[in-house]
Order: C-alpha cells, then structure tokens, then sequence
C-alpha cells in the first residue's frame, strides 16, 4: 500500500503503512529477543547484530549505491550531490535526522529524493540500537529484585515499554501540532510504534489463552481499522499523532489475535502467496521509491504504461533482489560463527555451490524477460518523448503563432513579447545553450540579491532602496514578495523609494490559515501589524500586495468552492481597506506565479524542456478568478508564466524559476519593463 501511494497517489493513506510496519518490527525483534532470554538467561548482542547486518545491510547497500549512481547520471550535480549526502546518512541509519533537518516535507509537491523513504529504516535501526541494551538491563536488574523470576522481570520491562510508549506518544501529539515534519521524522515521536510492538510481544501469554470467537472479532476488526486508515487518513492529518493510532491499535489488534491459536482471517496473510509478498516487502521498500523518482525522472510525460512499467519494475527489482542478495547472504557465512571441522575458505565453496541453481533459476526466469520487456518498452516509449497532450498543445500554439505572424498582425501586437516567449518555449524540443543562470547554480544564482539585504525580516531598515525623496512603495507579502523586488526595483528604483516588507511562509492577506508552527503563527501575525503601523508611518504613494495562492490550501476553516471563495474574498477586502485607512494612496494587488516543478528536479539527462513543463493548479486559477471579478486593482502576471495553462520552467534561455515557485532573479528583472507597463495602466503612469 505504500508502494501504491507513492505511486498513484492512491489511497490517500496508504503511507500508514510505515506505521504497520513498525508495530510489526517491533512486535517480531523483540519477541525474539524475550524468547532468547528465556531460553539462555542472557541476550546476545553479537548475534543479535550481526543477524541485523546480515538482513538489512547487502539489499540496502545495493539500493544506495545504485541509486546514487544513476542520480549523478540523470540528474544536475547539484542534486545528485544532495542525493548522495542522502545515501550517506541512511547508510549510517541517520537519514531520519538529516531530513529533519533539512525542512523536508514528506507530503511536499515538489520531487523528493529518491532515498527519502529510507528515513523509516535509519529510525528503526535507532530503536535497535538502543532497546536490547535497555531491555536486558532491566532483566538483569528486575530478576534480582523479584526473587530471579524471569517472568517477573519480563513484565518489568514490558511496564517500562508502557511507559517509553506514553511518554513518546504525548510528545508526539504535541510536536506533530507544533512542528510537523521534526514530529514525522523523529525517532522520539515514533518510539511509541515500535514500543506497542515490543509490548505486544512482552505480554504475549496473556493473548494465548483469547477464544477463537475474540480472536476472530480482533482480527477482521484489526484489518478493518487498518484498511479504513488508509481512506480516512489523508496527507492533511496531524501525524503521526494522534492519526497513528489508527494504524497502530490496527495491526496491535492482528498480532494479537495471532498470537497462540490462528485465527480464522489467517487465511488472508497465511498462504503462500501473502508469505511470498512478506518475504519480498523489505526489498520492495527499498526500491520502490527509487523507481517512482527515478522513473518519473526518464519518462515525465507519465501515462498508463508508466504506471503499469513502474510497477512491474518496482515487483521485478524486489524479486531480484530478494532471490540473489537478501535470500543467499541470509545463508551465506558472512558474520556467522565459524563451522566446527571447515574452514571459511570451505564454507564459503559450499555455499556458492548451493546458490548456483538459485542464480541460473531466477536469472532465466525473472532476470531475461524482464530484460526483453525493458528492451521493448524504451523502444517503444523512449525517455523524454513527449505525451500526447504535449504535441497537440504544441501544434495549437504553433498554429497560433502562425496565424499572428500572417493574417492577424494586431492580434499578435496584443500578445505581450513576455508572453510570446512563454508560448515559444512550450514548443521548444531542446534546451537552450547556455542556459541563464545554469542548471547548477540556479539555486544559488537565481535567488534575489535582496535577501542579502536582510528583507525576509519584517522590521527590517535594510530593505530599502532609490533616493529618499522620491515616492515611496511598499512591496508586501510572503517569500513571492522577496523574488518581485528584483523586478519593482528595475521598473522602479529609477524614480521610487522602494521599501520591502516580506516574510517567509506569512499570509498577508485577512484570512486565517494553518501554519507549519505557533512560532511561524506569532510571527506572521505580528508582521502584519507592523505593516499597518509603517504604512501608517510612511503614507507610501503605493503597496504593492503578493503571496502565493496556495495559501488558499491552508484556511483554518477547510473551506471549499463557494464558501472558500467567500472567505477569501473577505479577506482581500479588508486587507485593502486597512492599508487605505492606514494612509496608502494605491494598493496594487499581483498574481503570484504558479507554482510548478523545478528545474532541478525535471531537468534530466536526455530530457527536452517539455519534461519541466506543468498545469495551473486548480485552486490558484479559483483564486485569481475570484481576485479578478473583484473591485481591486489587480495586475495579472499569468500570461508572463503560462499560456493555455501550461507553464515551462524557461522563456527563451532564461531559467523562470530557481525551484517549484520562486522566480529567478534574472527572470525577474526580464519581466520588468513589461511589468511596469501594466501597472501604470492600473495606477498611473507616476505610481504617486
């Protein structure tokens, strides 16, 4: 099911399966680490990790190593660098932490890393790390306090799991609250996972004795809560607190009917073919994310054979790796104890013996065909070809650009140059040479030399630029704000005072929105009463107001269709009024630009422009309609990003935006005549 999230999209929840994969982790380790302690009164931390070592290591390295590769081959350098620092951290299990810190948004639009998903094997192995040491402490200690009982002691420990699971639950509601992708990251907000697993397996005997009609109500009652996770938990849902507990109490509620006397849903996970798809899961994982990003990376015009091929690739790739890395090392004498009467030398003849049949076996009859199909499938859809949507928006816009050149010369003096561009670099079948700024420093180059000017503070005396008897304009809003600078400022400075008042991740307009963080809250709730008060101060000639649309996504209220439209419209109401009162001569309000995908991401080995090429999103263009049936000034910049709501990533071979949204520095002073042009078409040829 996580497999058909991140692939489909499809169910909206079936990233819970994480979730369920913990609970099982854990009820299975430490079970086996319980019955170890019975048996011999003490815990092996050798083999306990080298059976870990020999199970995790050989598939996942393998999955590093060749996803990392074919980054520095698909992708710009400075992605696939970013990529690699990836595979490093989840090699030494810290991934989890690195994309914590690194701000990343599991459920973010935008192309994720195609290691992301190995967050949840770096946190598995944290808990590893630590739970056997603690555990057999508190054996250790707990048999001699209750009179060298082991039961005694086993309970003990189960009581202090309890304890670890309330304690990293609590903690998880709050951050999952306050600071959601620390929370869906860490290892201390999903202890408590594992830990119901653990404490599953430690209270085993008291579901042994269960009837068999208890253990048929759990079972299919468990199954079902699990299923109906994945449909009422969407991306939008606190998590992994209190949402977790969905999945969770689900797959508690399976173990623990399972434990002892089958019950009667076993047929569903007990044959042959459930047994085969567990033991391939693990591989699964690991390559299924690598598929998608990679894949989605060599055919972005995605259809319904790229689906079936990412698919049949995920499956194919997971047998082969299960069948000739996880099964033969698992047998193999790697970080086994030696034989008794044969050398390692000896052990090791044997076993490449026995697995020979295996690699002529899964060779002929996975490794070939797949081979073939792959063969088959790139003659037929090669990388980067283009979908059929794409040729024909390319053969209507080249119809209409050679309508404009012969038969209607002043529809095309209508046709802004800006817009032009935009049209002529949807049709564009190669990338421009050079490209401005590259590819690999787009991110660094194309940001806004305004941030050096400390402009994403809201209080900031820096971000002011031209000469102070000029008049003034505020320039308001979010990060979008900060990359229109450039372009104010090239239209403008000439003959303004111009004054940015932006801050990053803020909603400027009246609406009331959920935030990432009550820090983010308090501090975009102050700025915008420190912009009422400077305006009040200052009595600038004009505000210019921008934020991304997408807040739209983020009201508090969930809003939708009218009322959505409703509210929003409330809000962009009193925005206006406010700044008015406040002493504003004009508030000139700015599209922002859509968001779409970053060039760094689409931009691939043997791609064409058309691979960066993305739709309006539908609640943006809900937004700018209902901004443009109102009484507002308004300059609409759409056409300067997209036309037939298609929007490239390049105009000419200037590069438009640095990543999903934020335009280029560059692109952004290119805009600026034209730009200019139409905002005194609204507010006056002075802007006084």
């Amino acid at each position: 099911m996580v497999f058909a999230n991140h692939l489909f999209g499809w169910p909206a929840g079936g990233f819970v399966g994480v979730d369920v994969f913990f609970v099982i982790s854990g009820f299975l380790i430490t079970g086996l680490l319980v019955r170890e302690y019975e048996r011999s009164g003490h815990i092996s931390f050798t083999g306990f990790y080298s059976r870990r070592a020999r199970r995790i290591l050989p598939a996942a390295i393998v999955t590093l190593a060749i996803t990392v590769g074919l980054s520095f081959v698909l992708f710009p350098a400075s992605k696939a660098v970013g990529i690699l620092w990836d595979g490093i951290a989840s090699f030494f299990f810290v991934g989890n932490w690195r994309f914590a810190a690194t701000g990343t948004d599991y459920f973010a639009a935008g192309t994720p890393s195609p290691l992301q998903h190995f967050w949840s094997l770096s946190l598995e192995e944290q808990f590893y790390f630590v739970w056997p040491w603690l555990m057999l402490g508190i054996l250790i200690i707990g048999t001699r306090l209750v009179k060298r009982s082991v039961e005694g002691a086993i309970r003990a420990t189960g009581i202090v799991m309890l304890v670890i699971v309330g304690v990293s639950f609590a903690l998880a509601v709050m951050q999952s609250a306050s600071e959601p992708t620390i929370a869906y990251f860490s290892t201390l907000t999903r202890v408590w996972e594992l830990g119901v697993g653990a404490a599953l397996a430690i209270f085993a005997p008291v579901f042994s004795r269960l009837p068999s009609p208890a253990r048929d109500m759990m079972s299919w009652g468990g199954l079902a809560v699990i299923a109906g996770g994945m449909f009422v938990i969407s991306p939008e849902s606190t998590f992994p607190a209190p949402w977790g507990l969905i999945p969770v109490l689900g797959s508690a509620l399976v173990l623990a009917a399972g434990i002892g006397t089958e019950p009667a849903s076993s047929v569903l996970l007990n044959n042959p073919a459930s047994r085969y798809i567990g033991d391939i899961s693990y591989s699964l994982y690991l390559w299924h994310f690598p598929v998608i990003i990679l894949g989605t990376a060599m055919f972005p015009a995605q259809g319904i054979w790229y689906f079936i091929g990412a698919s049949a690739v995920g499956i194919v790739l997971a047998v082969l790796s299960f069948e000739l890395i996880e099964r033969p090392l698992l047998a193999s004498p790697w970080l086994r104890p030696q034989i008794p009467g044969r050398t390692r030398r000896e052990s090791w003849a044997q076993w490449r013996r026995d697995q020979a049949s295996r690699v002529r076996m899964v060779t002929a009859t996975v490794l070939m065909p797949a081979t073939v199909a792959l063969i088959v499938l790139g003659m037929l859809f090669p990388p980067g070809a283009l979908s059929p949507e794409q040729v024909a928006l390319i053969n209507k816009i080249n119809a209409e650009q050679d309508s404009q050149r012969g038969d209607e010369p002043e529809e095309a003096a209508n046709t802004s140059e800006i817009a032009q561009g935009v049209a002529r670099s949807l049709t564009a079948v190669s990338w421009p040479e050079p490209l401005t700024p590259s590819i690999g420093s787009v991110a660094e180059q194309g940001r806004p030399e305004e941030e050096d000017f400390d402009c994403s503070n809201s209080d900031s005396t820096r971000c002011v630029f031209g000469d102070p008897s000029d008049p003034s304009i505020l320039v308001y809003g979010d990060s979008l704000a900060t990359t229109l600078l450039p372009t104010v400022r090239s239209a403008y400075e000439q003959d303004h005072r111009i004054r940015g008042l932006t801050r990053f991740a803020c909603a400027v307009t009246d609406v009331s929105v959920e935030f990432a963080s009550a820090k983010d809250e308090d501090a975009c709730l102050a700025h915008r009463q420190n912009v009422r008060s400077l305006v009040a101060a200052m009595k600038p000639s004009t505000v210019i107001v921008i934020q991304n649309y997408l807040w739209a996504n983020k009201l508090s209220s969930g809003a939708t269709g009218k009322s959505l439209e409703d509210e929003w419209r409330a809000g962009v109401t009193s925005l206006e009024k406010d700044l008015l009162a406040a002493g504003a001569s004009e508030v000139l309000f700015v599209t922002p630009p859509p968001e779409g995908k970053s060039i760094v991401d689409c931009a691939t080995a043997g791609s064409a422009p058309s691979a960066c090429v993305s739709d309006i999103p539908g609640v943006w263009e809900q937004i700018r309609r209902v901004e443009a049936s109102m009484s507002i000034k308004l300059l609409d910049e759409t056409d300067m990003f997209c036309v037939e709501n298609k929007c490239p990533v390049i105009n000419g071979s200037t590069i438009i935006r640095r990543d999903n949204v934020h335009p280029t520095r560059q692109y952004a002073k290119q805009i600026a005549a034209e730009w200019r042009a139409r905002a005194e078409a609204l507010i006056g040829a002075s802007a006084r």
